[in-house]
């Protein structure tokens, strides 16, 4: 299967002072009343006397998807549009946290190996302004993209752009961010098929950009790419001139 991903893209750590805050599921600033939306100026499908000519011969059985998420005050929205259904976008799930308010919910996703499900990190946009919240304070849920059923994980991760990581199986990476406070960084893995979670491995500092590997997983740090197997052993991969960002697994379980 082919998926496009066209946009946007706790379990508490074990020290007492690791939780996101005093109160984890905080109360946001109270939602605001949000302005009608905009009618779509553009149809959401397309024209279907047209497909043959702009999808190619054979699009009803081909298994290509396109994916995109949008956030507002009633939830972190994921949308699917496959070929056999002529591009013809649906909302295939939809995040918020019950008690929780929020002007907009904001969030990252990643596709796993499949193409058939999503992992996400979601939570209201001003998350973002406290530093725990934004390490790890993000709700967790994978998503079957052709059910739609979704799976709460019982852990909250980082809202940064890189988390969570998909690898080239149904196994994603989560990071809990706590460099700041607690001096270093808490990184899971979850199978996306069935919602289990790994033990966490901590890191002394700062890592960033953890995706899933055979045997382990790879992040960066300031100086490079690091591989961290089950045991935790560490093994510096590669040295660069900055922070590498944007790291995704290779099918011979390397990275690019």
């Amino acid at each position: 299967m082919r998926l496009t991903c066209l946009t946007t893209v706790l379990l508490t750590l074990p020290f007492a002072t690791a939780q996101a805050d005093p109160s984890p599921d905080g109360h946001a600033a109270p939602a605001q009343a949000s302005q009608p939306a905009t009618p779509p100026t553009e149809p959401s499908t397309t024209e279907p006397s047209r497909r043959d000519e702009l999808l190619g011969k054979g699009w009803q059985s081909s298994d290509d998807r396109l994916l995109t998420t949008n956030g507002d005050a009633t939830g972190f929205h994921v949308m699917v549009a496959e070929a056999r259904t002529g591009y013809s976008w649906r909302t295939v799930a939809t995040l918020s946290q019950p008690g929780v308010d929020a002007d907009q919910w904001i969030g990252n996703t990643c596709v796993t190996g499949s193409g058939n499900r999503a992992v996400v990190v979601y939570a209201p946009r001003t998350f973002t302004n406290r530093e725990a919240l934004f390490g790890r304070g993000g709700y967790t849920a994978t998503v079957d993209l052709r059910s739609g059923t979704v799976t709460r994980l019982p852990i909250r991760t980082t809202l940064a752009y890189y988390n969570p990581g998909c690898g080239v199986d149904e196994t994603a990476t989560l990071t809990q961010g706590a460099d700041q406070d607690l001096g270093r960084t808490g990184v899971l893995t979850v199978d996306a098929a069935t919602g289990t979670l790994s033990a966490r491995t901590e890191l002394p500092g700062q890592f960033t950009s953890a995706v899933p590997v055979r045997g382990g997983f790879v992040a960066a740090d300031a100086v490079g790419l690091v591989r961290v197997d089950g045991n935790g052993t560490h093994t510096r991969l590669a040295e660069t001139g900055g922070v590498p960002s944007q790291v995704r697994p290779d099918a011979d379980g390397g990275v690019v």
